[in-house]
């Protein structure tokens, strides 16, 4: 589920981040969300981005936004790989906060994607780094549609 962090870092790292507040390099991100405990601390926004989300939630009906990130995954796939890579309106601001080079993407896919294909899709794309990791199911808040969150920064 995740990708290769030495081929991205070029180096190996020791870090145990156990606290999303700790989190000031790109290293730091990493080891928090490979955590496994990591899951279970979400949300991982802003409290302003999490009530802002929440609201949203609240007042978007599931059936409406389904079909807006269906329209959005739509505009933005690409049909040869059947991947569709769209920044996340919902980024995991709190996680980010001490890191503004890096972005949040959300990586979209209809049919089950290998990790193999994931990493061949993101290795072709204008990143000078990138990372990705698949939510375990219960801590997914769009269940019905597969995906996952790639961090990156650009050239």
């Amino acid at each position: 589920m995740f990708c290769y962090i030495e081929k991205i870092l070029g180096i190996g790292y020791t870090v145990n981040v156990k606290n999303k507040n700790e989190i000031k390099t790109i290293e730091d991100l990493i080891s928090y969300l490979e955590r496994e405990e990591s899951r279970t601390e979400i949300p991982a926004r802003l409290p302003d981005d999490q009530e802002f989300y929440n609201l949203y939630k609240q007042w978007v009906p599931g059936q409406l936004r389904d079909g807006i990130i269906i329209q959005q995954i739509q505009n933005h796939m690409d049909p040869a790989t059947g991947f569709a890579l769209v920044h996340n309106h919902f980024p995991y601001s709190q996680l980010l906060r001490n890191l503004p080079h890096i972005q949040h993407y959300v990586l979209w896919y209809y049919e089950e994607k290998s990790d193999q294909q994931i990493e061949s899709f993101l290795a072709q794309q204008q990143f000078s780094w990138y990372y990705w990791h698949i939510n375990s199911y219960e801590f997914r808040s769009i269940k019905n549609l597969n995906h996952a969150h790639v961090f990156v920064r650009f050239r």
